[in-house]
C-alpha cells in the first residue's frame, strides 16, 4: 500500500482507490469510494518507462485469474467489513493491520504537490487518524493533505 490509495505488486501499481467525501464537520456525510484494478496490461503498454508509477497486472500476480465478476463481489464483500470496522473503530482500528502493508514503511521519500518537491524524509506510516508521518530533517511531520503524491527519494 502507498498512502493514501495506490495498491502495489512487486514494486508496481496494480490498483488506485479514491475517495470522494461530501458532507460538512458534525453532520452526517457521503462518500464515492472508486477502484480501480488492472487486471491485464494492453499490449500497446511495451515499455513501463513511460510512466511515473510503472503499472502491474492482476494476470501477472496470480497463477489462475478469476472471473472478474466474482473477484468484484468478493472485493465489495471484503470492503463491507472494512468498512464496517472503519465505522466502529476509525482508521486506529485498522492501522496495525495497514502499517504491516504499507510499501514505503522506513524508506526515503518525496512529497510531490504539482510535481514540486515539498519535503523529503524517511516514511515512518500513518498515525492513528490516517496522517502520513515523515521524519524530516525538523522533526516527524504529519501530513493530511490528500492530492501529495509520494515518491522514493
Amino acid at each position: 500500500l502507498k498512502w493514501p490509495n495506490d495498491l502495489y505488486y512487486q514494486g508496481r501499481k496494480l490498483a488506485g482507490i479514491l475517495v470522494e467525501m461530501s458532507g460538512s464537520a458534525g453532520a452526517s456525510c457521503h462518500l464515492v469510494i472508486g477502484i480501480g484494478l488492472n487486471l491485464t496490461l494492453p499490449a500497446s503498454i511495451v515499455s513501463a518507462d513511460d510512466f511515473a508509477l510503472p503499472p502491474a497486472a492482476l494476470a501477472r500476480a496470480v497463477s489462475t485469474m478469476p472471473e472478474r465478476h466474482q473477484l468484484f463481489a468478493q472485493l465489495l464483500i471484503a470492503l463491507t467489513r472494512v468498512l464496517d470496522r472503519f465505522a466502529e473503530h476509525g482508521f486506529s482500528g485498522l492501522r496495525e493491520q495497514w502499517q504491516a502493508r504499507h510499501a514505503w514503511q522506513g524508506l526515503p521519500v518525496r512529497l510531490l504537490r504539482d510535481g514540486s518537491v515539498l519535503k523529503e524524509g524517511v516514511c515512518l506510516g500513518a498515525d492513528d487518524d490516517g496522517a502520513l508521518l515523515v521524519r524530516t530533517a525538523d522533526g516527524v511531520e504529519r501530513c493530511l493533505s490528500g492530492d501529495l503524491s509520494i515518491r522514493p527519494q
